[in-house]
């Protein structure tokens, strides 16, 4: 697979508002690159625009910073982000229920939706052991889904994504999403990685954030446009954790201030 592949694969991994949002950038404002980014060698692609690449804590292997990268899906559309690479451990399909196996064989190489409403029932269905969140518990829950993805063989992704608000912070939401994947996923020469996009000149920073409890991340600050329905800023967590991918995001309309703090209590508020 080109890295242009990989690229455009990545599109699948990224949260839909994202790349809606990326959808014929409307403003073009000077990008920040975080510690992380400007401690890293700089690398041309030609296909791509420029690449800094840096070892990164969470979990993940690399980090990839990326400007410039030119993607078509309906028109071509220019973005700035990062691509993180590494940090899975891929689950053996013995290990899955035979429910999962079966949803697998009835829908071959598609995504459903599965019957999974919460994170103690998706833990029961998909047989993970997924850790507790204090401070989520602390929060009101406001929708959950699940889904599980196939190729033509059996099951490939294992995907929550838990929505929720807050009872002292007002318009403060925050989103958490889990991704495990399968051994049919597994390919030896062709790392799994995953990517956030942002309309090219979207301001943003980065940093390494490390919970009392060990647990590594990648911490995003993202300017969002002034007419964004999430409000002025958006803060984002990346990190794998026992080899399973999650992504925290937060914000709010109300007071945006609150978006990075609310990140970094989810992260501390995770069991390891």
């Amino acid at each position: 697979m080109t890295q242009q592949e990989r690229f455009q694969e990545a599109l699948g991994y990224v949260d839909p508002a994202l790349v809606e949002a990326a959808d014929c950038p409307h403003r073009r404002r000077p990008l920040r690159l975080g510690r992380l980014a400007l401690a890293a060698a700089c690398l041309c692609a030609a296909l791509l625009g420029t690449v800094w690449a840096a070892g990164l804590t969470g979990g993940f292997r690399l980090v990839e910073f990326f400007e410039g990268l030119r993607l078509e899906h309906g028109e071509e559309c220019v973005y700035d982000g990062y691509t993180l690479w590494g940090g899975v451990a891929f689950t053996a399909l013995e290990d899955l229920p035979q429910e999962v196996l079966d949803t697998a064989k009835a829908n071959p190489a598609s995504t459903v939706a599965v019957d999974v409403h919460s994170w103690s029932e998706a833990e029961e269905y998909f047989a993970l052991d997924l850790p507790e969140n204090e401070y989520l518990d602390g929060l009101i829950p406001s929708g959950f889904r699940s889904q599980l993805s196939s190729d033509q063989a059996g099951p490939t992704l294992l995907e929550c994504q838990a929505s929720y608000r807050s009872r002292q912070t007002p318009g403060l939401r925050v989103k958490v999403r889990m991704m495990a994947y399968t051994e049919r996923m597994y390919r030896p020469d062709d790392e799994l990685s995953i990517s956030a996009l942002f309309p090219e000149g979207t301001e943003f920073t980065t940093q390494g954030y490390t919970a009392a409890s060990g647990l590594e991340a990648l911490v995003t600050t993202v300017e969002l446009p002034s007419d964004d329905p999430r409000g002025s800023r958006m803060a984002r967590a990346d990190f794998a954790l026992s080899g399973v991918w999650y992504q925290v995001e937060a914000s709010s309309r109300i007071e945006p201030d609150q978006a990075l703090e609310a990140v970094e209590a989810v992260l501390e508020g995770f069991e390891r």
